[in-house]
Formats: C-alpha cells, sequence, structure tokens
C-alpha cells in the first residue's frame, strides 16, 4: 500500500459496506431535522425503517448532533431536541422562556370510549379532597351518565383526594359503579390512557403561540380538547368505564 499510494491510511473502508449508514439515509436524517418539526430517534428510525441505534449513530457521528434539552411545559428530562449545537437549538423555537411566576392552571378531564368529557379548568388553589368532590365528582357523574347511559364505572388513580375516605364514600353513594381505592389496578397505559399519552397530544395540539394570558390558556385548552376528540375518538378504549 505505501508502495501503491505514497501513504499508510486505507483507501477505502475494511468490512462489510454500509448498507444503513448511507449518503442516501444520512441526507434524509438531515432534511428530517431541517423540517423543525418535533423528531425522536424512534420516530426517526420507524420513518427510515432501521434501527433505534442506527438513527442514534447517524446523528451523533454522520451529522455531528448532539440531544438539548427542552424548557417546556413538559418533563425536560423526557424532551430533547437534536441540533449541532445550542445556538442551532435555539433557533428551531425548541426553548420555551420560563417566567420567575408563569401562568398556570389545573385541568382534570375523563376519557372513555365515547370520547372525553368536558374539561374541568380550575384557575386557582390546590386541589384537595372538598374541592374534588364539589367541583369535579359532579362533572364526572353527569357526563359519564350522558355519555355511556347508567351503566358505567368510574376509576380514578392514588392522588390523596381520590383516597380520602370521603371521596370513597360520595364515590360509593352517587355512582352506579366504582373501583374502590383497595382494588385499583398498578399502572398501565391501557388504563391511564391521559397519563400515558393523551396529556401529551393535547399539549402537542395548542397553539403555544397564542396563549399569553390566563384567558388565552384557558381558550387553547379548550380548542385542544375538541380537536383530540374529534381526531381519536375512535381509538378510544371499548370499555365503559371513565
Amino acid at each position: 500500500m505505501m508502495k501503491n499510494t505514497g501513504s499508510i491510511n486505507l483507501s477505502y473502508s475494511p468490512g462489510r459496506p454500509r448498507t444503513v449508514r448511507t449518503k442516501a439515509y444520512i441526507t434524509k436524517a438531515k432534511c428530517r431535522l431541517n423540517q423543525k418539526k418535533h423528531v425522536s430517534t424512534r420516530k426517526l428510525a420507524a420513518e427510515k425503517n432501521i434501527s433505534r441505534r442506527s438513527a442514534q449513530r447517524i446523528l451523533r457521528e454522520d451529522l455531528g448532533c448532539f440531544p438539548y434539552k427542552k424548557n417546556g411545559v413538559y418533563n425536560v428530562q423526557n424532551d430533547r431536541v437534536w441540533a449541532v449545537n445550542r445556538n442551532d437549538a435555539d433557533k428551531r423555537r425548541d426553548v420555551h422562556e420560563k417566567t420567575m411566576f408563569p401562568v398556570k392552571v389545573m385541568v382534570w378531564l375523563g376519557v372513555c370510549s365515547e370520547g372525553f368529557t368536558v374539561p374541568v379548568i380550575l384557575e386557582t388553589g390546590t386541589l384537595d379532597v372538598e374541592r374534588y368532590m364539589k367541583d369535579i365528582l359532579p362533572v364526572a357523574l353527569k357526563c359519564g351518565n350522558k355519555m355511556l347511559g347508567m351503566d358505567w364505572t368510574y376509576q380514578q388513580d392514588g392522588a390523596i383526594p381520590h383516597t380520602h375516605h370521603l371521596n370513597q364514600k360520595w364515590c360509593a353513594d352517587h355512582f352506579f359503579s366504582f373501583i374502590p381505592k383497595d382494588r385499583w389496578p398498578p399502572n398501565s397505559p391501557d388504563l391511564c390512557s391521559i397519563d400515558y399519552s393523551l396529556w401529551h397530544e393535547l399539549g402537542e395540539a395548542m397553539n403555544w403561540n397564542h396563549v399569553t394570558t390566563k384567558a388565552t390558556l384557558i381558550d387553547e385548552i379548550k380548542r385542544s380538547v375538541k380537536k383530540i376528540n374529534a381526531m381519536y375518538k375512535d381509538t378510544f378504549c371499548f370499555f365503559r368505564c371513565l
């Protein structure tokens, strides 16, 4: 090799030729990043029909990108934007500035085979058992009866207002059927679709550029609920459970 080329460097890479990390795949991945839409290694791998490890190597080794954290509304530990550097991540508008005292509200929403209930939006304070019984449970009962008739089951989670004995008594007295705290199943994406999927979908459907005040935040939440309800109604679970 030294005699023929005058160099000790290999003229080509040894081993098997690349079948995935080719120039074509790298170009496609680069175009996908330039679309300025949220992309994860899982999504990229699924879209290009390659392994997640190959997608990671294309982003890191071939394109020189790194996963930067986003300062957004959701868990920043699970939300990243792939970019060459921090400035590039900022240009993609994937960083949301945080104020010292951000405007926020608390939202309750029920879901069943017929879609969403009306959202209950609490503008101030926290949710204790008294407020839960006063503002949430009557709405859940009314919406459940309207959407499912009288034969359905009310399911909650392990939040303190839910496990309180006063709440348990209210549910036993008013609901046709409900799952008491001692019989609740373990965490499950199938049983807790709101926690595992729909809250994220609602947030993605909101136009955050329109959110400037508490009033506009509430309007966007309501609009997002209607939009997602129309999009996913046919895919909701078929259990008569709210």
